[in-house]
């Protein structure tokens, strides 16, 4: 059951970069296409998990014709750039085996990493997973992903090794918003918990 689309809304990464967050739709393929192009390689392989250098025509349906229930995603459009670009993007899809969990991923390009931007999109994504009866995120972390390690460890999340080089978490909501909040403001993940 598909779900209206939320509300766009205005936010303020650290270093005062404007952004637009707003749900993303079909009409966002051609930025897709062009935000991977803002992703170095080795941004690319630890979102993806593959050294991924286009997407198909079937990957960019999947990641823009959404339900904004079952499966969100949120995208961080810097305003005042020329042509305001999509910066990064936050998606869950809720699991279809336990619908109280979601799979979560964020990715922001590489030249607006450090800003506190990913932390706006997982805090978007919590209360929007929330409104649609989501408790919990979890998702897969490639084992040589020392920051997204780091932050997981931070958050004082469930992180247990899943084989094959792929480590998994678990995190409730109520704690995934508590801490992008304070990362949002502070641009510091607090210590572990």
């Amino acid at each position: 059951m598909a779900a209206a689309r939320p509300a766009s809304f205005d936010a303020t990464a650290r270093d005062g970069t404007r952004l637009l967050i707003r749900a993303v739709g079909p009409e966002r393929k051609q930025r897709f296409i062009d935000a991977l192009t803002g992703l170095s390689e080795r941004s690319r392989y630890l979102r993806f998990a593959q050294p991924l250098h286009r997407f198909t025509e079937a990957h960019l349906r999947y990641l823009t014709e959404i339900d904004y229930r079952d499966h969100m995603a949120w995208a961080a459009v810097a305003l005042e750039e020329p042509d305001a670009p999509s910066v990064g993007v936050g998606r869950y899809i809720r699991r279809s085996d336990d619908p109280q969990s979601a799979e979560v991923a964020v990715v922001v390009l590489d030249a607006y990493q450090g800003r506190g931007i990913g932390p706006i999109l997982l805090e978007a994504l919590a209360r929007t997973a929330r409104e649609s009866g989501i408790e919990r995120f979890e998702g897969d972390i490639l084992a040589h992903n020392e920051s997204m390690l780091k932050v997981a460890r931070r958050l004082g999340v469930a992180v247990v090794e899943a084989g094959d080089g792929v480590v998994h978490f678990e995190a409730t909501l109520a704690l995934v918003q508590e801490v992008a909040s304070e990362a949002a403001q502070s641009g510091a993940l607090p210590d572990s918990r």
